[in-house]
């Protein structure tokens, strides 16, 4: 996703980045738990709806599981 919003601001067609086609088909690749993640955070943080928060919170939600996985099962990744 962070490779598309570089190439398309890049291009000049910053446009597509969003409330669009692309917009739409990402959401629909979110499970239902996703979206209400990602719809809570976007009113928490009160940003507009786009392929770029899109991507910042789903950078920002990859890195919380990262870190709760290594949490709960240690950085070897064996349960203790």
């Amino acid at each position: 996703m962070e490779m598309a919003v570089f190439t398309l601001k890049e291009a000049g067609r910053s446009e597509e980045l969003q409330d669009g086609t692309l917009y739409t088909t990402l959401l629909k690749k979110l499970s239902d738990r996703m979206m209400v993640d990602y719809m809570r955070w976007i009113a928490d943080k009160s940003v507009t709806e786009s392929v770029e928060s899109l991507t910042r919170w789903a950078l920002t939600e990859s890195e919380y599981r990262v870190i709760s996985a290594e949490r709960r099962e240690g950085l070897s990744g064996s349960s203790p």
